[in-house]
């Protein structure tokens, strides 16, 4: 839905469908370390130097990896594509429990960063959930410049997290709305095949450029951490054991 602007502001609420999110933009200085490429993307086998202080890294995969799960009487590979970090404000999570891929991926985790999460603008924009959406809704007042859609689209995401353990879902649920998290592992196609025969897909983003219906990245998580600015506060690290 979109309102109309209050007099003397400039309001608007949007919808952020799945999925969308990660656009191109980042704030500046937010990317820094040897081998990264235009848009946070570094070429693999290239050293890395840095983690990003907020916001997204991805490394594409030339060999991709393969994990697998098995759920009820369905059959999961999880290819992936990247290897990826994210670190940003939680602004916004849900659970999901039942049907697949709900129980394939249990929790979507929806972060910002950037000019976002800073004085003044992280007061004049809020976010909601909707099943598997990203909304928010914006208002700056007389004399503050707004943040256009492109900006709020490009530093805000939507990610569906598989856990590589229970205790890396464990250290997910431990965070909370206003925590600074990093998350690290990797994007990943899904592809499912149930007893019957039946077939499940479900594609990961892999760029920064999209929105929209299948613009949300799936991360195979395998570490989760609470941040404060670059250092980490409190060590939830869990590693993939599995």
């Amino acid at each position: 839905m979109h309102l109309p602007p209050a007099a003397g502001s400039v309001e608007e609420s949007m919808n952020i469908p799945s999925l969308l999110i990660m656009g191109a933009m980042f704030a500046s200085a937010i990317l820094s370390g040897a081998g990264l490429m235009p848009g946070g993307v570094a070429a693999e086998g290239e050293l890395r130097t840095e983690a990003p202080v907020i916001g997204p890294l991805q490394e594409n995969l030339t060999s991709p990896d393969a994990f697998s799960r098995g759920i009820g009487d369905w059959h999961f590979t999880m290819t992936a594509v990247a290897r990826y970090t994210l670190r940003g404000k939680l602004v916004a999570r849900d659970n999901y429990s039942g049907s697949t891929p709900d129980t394939l991926s249990p929790v979507d985790l929806s972060f910002a960063w950037g000019k976002l999460i800073e004085a003044p603008y992280e007061d004049y924009v809020s976010y909601y959930k909707e099943p598997r959406h990203l909304n928010y809704h914006c208002h700056f007042p007389a004399g503050c410049p707004a943040l256009n859609y492109s900006y709020i689209n490009g530093h805000s995401s939507n990610n569906h997290c598989i856990f590589a353990n229970e205790s890396v879902q464990a250290a997910a649920e431990a965070v909370g709305i206003g925590d600074v998290v990093e998350i690290r592992g990797y994007l990943v196609d899904v592809r499912g095949v149930d007893s019957r025969g039946s077939t499940y897909t479900w594609n990961t983003s892999r760029t920064r450029e999209d929105e929209l219906e299948g613009a949300c990245e799936i991360i195979w998580v395998e570490e989760v951490a609470q941040v404060s600015g670059a250092g980490i506060v409190e060590d939830m690290e869990c590693r993939w054991g599995l």
